[in-house]
């Protein structure tokens, strides 16, 4: 991990300044929490998805409005999104918003030794007349392995989507 991650990552975990009002988290059915050595590293791995949007957001003074869906996987990621909404300078989306980002985070699922976990990134336009949505963004499903010592490795993208659908297009009259 390099430096500024680490450090995007410590300020998130450990010391961030209260920002705008908590974003509302969707969440999905209940499923057993993993334990927090394997939170952590599918954590790491949401952080280094968003490393360059908080970087943005570090120095920007605009709160930005962002959905989180995350599926409940016990408190420490109830935590760790309230945080994560406060570095990226997050506040709920609003019918008035034309343009929001969403992250996503499946259920942590373990077979035998391998944990994975889909995780998503996008950012939604509404397009008039209707107010369509159109996405772009990608998806990747990540994986962590046991080690022989029975610690998690680190998650690593197993294969990802990439949505590449443009923006909303509007015709001359």
């Amino acid at each position: 991990m390099n430096r500024v991650l680490a450090s995007v990552c410590l300020i998130v975990l450990n010391a961030c300044a209260p920002g705008a009002a908590p974003v509302p988290v969707a969440t999905s059915p209940a499923a057993a929490a993993p334990d927090a050595d394997l939170s952590h590293v599918f954590q790491g791995f949401v952080f280094a998805q968003l490393a360059d949007r908080i970087s943005r957001a570090a120095s920007d003074t605009v709160h930005r409005p962002w959905q989180f869906d995350v599926a409940p996987q016990g408190p420490s990621w109830a935590e760790f999104t309230a945080r994560l909404q406060q570095a990226l300078r997050a506040r709920a989306v609003t019918p008035a918003d034309t343009l929001f980002s969403v992250a996503s985070v499946g259920p942590i699922v373990v077979a035998g030794d391998t944990a994975m976990a889909e995780v998503s990134v996008r950012d939604v336009w509404r397009c008039p007349p209707d107010r369509q949505e159109r996405a772009r963004g990608g998806t990747a499903w990540a994986q962590s392995v046991r080690q022989p010592d029975g610690t998690w490795g680190r998650a690593v993208a197993l294969r990802g989507t990439a949505g590449n659908s443009a923006p909303c297009l509007t015709r001359g009259p």
